[in-house]
């Protein structure tokens, strides 16, 4: 599958995390569609990840929003890796034309990736712009 991400630092992270998880969870789209966002940016990265656990298949987000500041466009991001983990959290397709390009693209491609994809294993050929 051929999959958008934002610069090498995002495939880097993608995959670090993915090859840490256990082998149920390796083509898990709720998993891959919550890492694939969360490790879109730095700030994703620090703020998001450190509340989903991978062991024990729970997303601490009510706790992360608590803790959290997302402003703008981070929180529509967070907001949607809420949702593709379990519908906790709504999206409103009108918001992603408030992100910045390459957090739009991200959004379709995860969209994509977590509502049509065909069956596992995954395996992505990574492109960047």
């Amino acid at each position: 599958m051929l999959m958008y991400f934002v610069n090498e630092d995002h495939i880097a992270r993608f995959n670090e995390i993915r090859n840490k998880l256990p082998e149920e969870y390796f083509n898990s789209k709720v998993y891959l569609s919550v890492i694939y966002v969360g490790t879109s940016s730095d700030e994703l990265y620090r703020k998001v990840l450190p509340y989903f656990d991978f062991e024990k298949y729970h997303f601490r987000f009510t706790e992360m929003f608590e803790q959290q500041d997302f402003s703008g466009g981070l929180r529509i991001m967070a907001d949607l890796c809420v949702l593709l983990y379990n519908q906790g959290a709504e999206v409103d397709v009108s918001e992603l034309g408030r992100l910045d390009e390459k957090n739009f693209e991200v959004a379709l491609q995860v969209i994509k990736f977590r509502y049509r994809s065909s069956r596992p294993p995954y395996h992505f050929d990574a492109y960047t712009e």
